[in-house]
C-alpha cells in the first residue's frame, strides 16, 4: 500500500464513514504498554462492583449491560481479577462454553441474527468480552464496523432495552 493510502475496508459497505478521510500521524511506540484499570497500584473498577450491578453471576463469571446503544450488548467478565492469558484448562473451558450460550441467548432475546464477540483488553486488566447482538436485517452492522455503528445510530428505546436485558438475565 502506498505511504498515506487508504486501506480497502474503507470501501466496504460496513464501514461507517465517508468522504474525504486520512490517515492519522501513527503515534512512536513506547518502551512499554500504557498501565490499565486494575494493574499495578490502580484500583480495578471491576472488582469494586457488587453483583447487584449485574444482570447474571455464578462462581466464576458475571455478565453485566453494556450502555444503551443502537444494539443490546453486554459484557462477560471473570469474576475473580484474571485476564485471558491467567485462565486455567477449567475456566478457558468455561469461557468457550459461556461464548456459546451467551450467543444463543442473546439471539433468543429479540430479532437478532448474529452475535459479534470482542475482546481488547487496553483499558482495564480484569478479563472481560463485549457481545453485541446485531439486529437481523440491519445491512450497518454487519461485521467490523458494529461496534462503530453502534455508537453512531440512534440507541435502542429505553423499554426495548430493558426487556431485551431482562430477557437475556432470565435466560442466563
Amino acid at each position: 500500500m502506498p505511504d498515506g493510502a487508504l486501506p480497502d475496508f474503507v470501501s466496504w459497505s460496513v464501514f461507517p464513514f465517508e468522504g474525504d478521510l486520512q490517515i492519522k500521524t501513527p503515534l512512536d511506540r513506547l518502551p512499554a504498554d500504557l498501565g490499565r484499570d486494575g494493574e499495578d497500584d490502580r484500583p480495578c473498577s471491576a472488582c469494586a462492583q457488587s453483583d447487584d450491578e449485574y444482570l447474571w453471576v455464578d462462581n466464576h463469571w458475571r455478565v453485566k449491560a453494556g450502555p444503551r446503544k443502537a444494539a443490546p450488548f453486554v459484557f462477560l467478565e471473570t469474576r475473580e481479577h484474571l485476564d485471558l492469558g491467567d485462565l486455567n484448562d477449567e475456566l478457558a473451558a468455561e469461557f468457550g462454553r459461556m461464548t456459546v450460550r451467551l450467543d444463543r441467548v442473546m439471539r433468543a432475546a429479540g430479532d437478532y441474527g448474529r452475535v459479534h464477540v470482542n475482546r481488547w483488553g487496553d483499558g482495564g486488566a480484569h478479563f472481560h468480552v463485549w457481545f453485541f447482538a446485531r439486529p437481523t436485517g440491519d445491512r450497518n452492522m454487519l461485521g467490523f464496523g458494529m461496534p462503530m455503528w453502534a455508537e453512531i445510530l440512534p440507541p435502542m428505546d429505553n423499554a426495548e432495552w430493558n426487556d431485551t436485558m431482562a430477557a437475556i438475565a432470565r435466560a442466563l
